[in-house]
C-alpha cells in the first residue's frame, strides 16, 4: 500500500516535482502519493495524489485530469488540513499517516510533516482523547438524523443514511484508537476488538433497505445502540477521578437561587414557567449527577403539569441530595445570615 514500485510509470510525478521546484517553490511544501483508494488494477501510475501547500491560491500542479481513460485528482491542501488530521479529525487521517513522501521542499517542511504524523500517533494512543473525537462523530450522526426525519426525497434519505452509518463507523474506529485505511470499511470493522454488538451486520444491512421509513428506523437503532455502547466504553468512567466538592459548593451557591425560582413558580401555579425552568435547569443537574454520582437528580422526569406540588417535591429531593453530598464530603458553604453578617466577615 502506498509504495512506489519499479514498474509504475512515474513521469507524471517527475513532472509535478519539477513544477514544484521551478515554479511553485514559494507555496508547494510537499508532494505525496497515496493509493489505497484506487482500484488495485489501476495502481500503475505514480502521481501527485496530495499536495501540501502554504495556503492561498492553488498552484498550477493542482488539477483533475483524464489519462488513458482514468480520472486523476492532484489534490492540494494547506498545512491546516493536515494539522486537523493530526488531531484525529476528519475522515481521512490515512492521508497523513500512510502517504509516501515523494518530494519535500526543505528539511524543515519534511520534519514539520513528520511531526504531525507523530502527533497523530500519540493522539491515537490516548484513549481519553480519542473517545472525545468519537463523541464528535456520534454528534454528527445524530445531527444528520434530525434532518433526515423531514426529508421526503428517498434518494436523499438513502444518501444521508449511508453517511450516518459511516459517521458511526468512524466513531467506532476512534474508540479503537485507529482510522480507516481504505474505502472498504467492513474488513476493518470486523477486525476491531471493540464495537457495538451486531454493528457490522447492521452496517451492511443498510444497503438492503428500500423505503425511507425502514432507513430511518434502522439508523435510529444504530445510533441508540452505538450511544449505549460508547457510554460503557467511556475511559473516563474507569478513571480514578477525585470529585471536586469545592467546585460543587460554588455551583450550589450560585444555583440555589434557581431552586428558589422553581419553588415559587410551583407555589404560584405558574405551570408554564415552572416547566421551562425545570427543563432549563436539568442539564446542570445531569452534569452534577455524572460528576459526583448523586442519585435522583432527574427532576424534569417527575414534572407534572397537573400536580405542581409533586413537581416541586422532586426538585426539593434533588436539592437535598446535593446538600447531603456536600455535608458528607465535609465541604462548607459560604453562607451568611444577613448582609451585616456578610460585611462583618469580609472586612
Amino acid at each position: 500500500m502506498n509504495k512506489y514500485e519499479a514498474n509504475m510509470d512515474r513521469r507524471i510525478m517527475d513532472w509535478a516535482i519539477e513544477e514544484a521546484k521551478t515554479k511553485y517553490a514559494d507555496n508547494v511544501a510537499l508532494i505525496l502519493y497515496h493509493d489505497s483508494y484506487r482500484l488495485r488494477e489501476d495502481r500503475t501510475v505514480y502521481y501527485p495524489s496530495h499536495i501540501v501547500s502554504d495556503g492561498g491560491a492553488l498552484s498550477g500542479i493542482a488539477r483533475t485530469v483524464m489519462v488513458d481513460g482514468l480520472g486523476y485528482d492532484f489534490f492540494e491542501q494547506p498545512w491546516e488540513a493536515f494539522e486537523r488530521m493530526a488531531e484525529g479529525r476528519g475522515g481521512y487521517p490515512t492521508t497523513l499517516a500512510d502517504s509516501e513522501i515523494a518530494y519535500a521542499r526543505s528539511e524543515e517542511d519534511l520534519q514539520r510533516f513528520l511531526a504531525l504524523r507523530e502527533k497523530l500517533k500519540n493522539h491515537l494512543a490516548d484513549p481519553v482523547y480519542m473517545y472525545g473525537i468519537a463523541l464528535e462523530w456520534l454528534d454528527e450522526a445524530m445531527e444528520l438524523y434530525k434532518s433526515m426525519q423531514f426529508e421526503e426525497n428517498f434518494c436523499k434519505v438513502r444518501k444521508a443514511g449511508a453517511y450516518l452509518a459511516d459517521y458511526l463507523a468512524l466513531a467506532v474506529s476512534r474508540v479503537n484508537g485507529t482510522y480507516f485505511h481504505a474505502n472498504s470499511r467492513v474488513p476493518e470493522l470486523q477486525a476491531f476488538s471493540k464495537k457495538p454488538e451486531k454493528f457490522v451486520e447492521k452496517y451492511q444491512m443498510l444497503k438492503l433497505l428500500t423505503t425511507a421509513e425502514d432507513i430511518l428506523r434502522h439508523t435510529r437503532e444504530m445510533i441508540a445502540e452505538t450511544r449505549l455502547w460508547m457510554e460503557r466504553e467511556d475511559p473516563g468512567e474507569n478513571a480514578e477521578a477525585v470529585p471536586d466538592y469545592e467546585w460543587l459548593s460554588q455551583w450550589y451557591q450560585e444555583c440555589s437561587y434557581y431552586f428558589r425560582r422553581i419553588y415559587r413558580s410551583c407555589e404560584r401555579g405558574e405551570t408554564d414557567l415552572a416547566f421551562w425552568q425545570v427543563c432549563w435547569f436539568q442539564p446542570d443537574l445531569d452534569d452534577v449527577a455524572k460528576q459526583f454520582g448523586i442519585p435522583e437528580l432527574d427532576a424534569a422526569a417527575h414534572f407534572r403539569a397537573d400536580d405542581l406540588a409533586a413537581s416541586a417535591a422532586a426538585v426539593k429531593r434533588a436539592e437535598e441530595n446535593i446538600l447531603r453530598a456536600l455535608q458528607k464530603s465535609g465541604t462548607a458553604l459560604a453562607a451568611f445570615d444577613s448582609v451585616d453578617d456578610f460585611l462583618r466577615q469580609n472586612r
